[in-house]
């Protein structure tokens, strides 16, 4: 669907492969995911994570939920 392409975009923008992109868009919620979002930037504003740690931490929470493979 259209949404599920634009939402497929926006997660990319963020940083995930296209791979990645899919599975989330295809299992997740936008607005969950937009809600990660602030939580991420709150995060980092509080400088209790760096913005370049932020996809390895993005990956992580989508692990964790079991819609990303752990890597072995």
């Amino acid at each position: 669907s259209i949404d599920i392409q634009k939402f497929k975009s926006k997660l990319m923008a963020y940083g995930f492969n296209e791979e990645q992109a899919e599975l989330i868009a295809t299992q997740e919620k936008e607005k969950d995911f937009d809600v990660l979002i602030t939580e991420l930037n709150e995060k980092i504003r509080s400088r209790k994570l760096s913005v370049n740690k932020s996809i390895a931490y993005l990956v992580g929470v989508y692990q964790k939920k079991g819609i990303l493979q752990v890597k072995e």
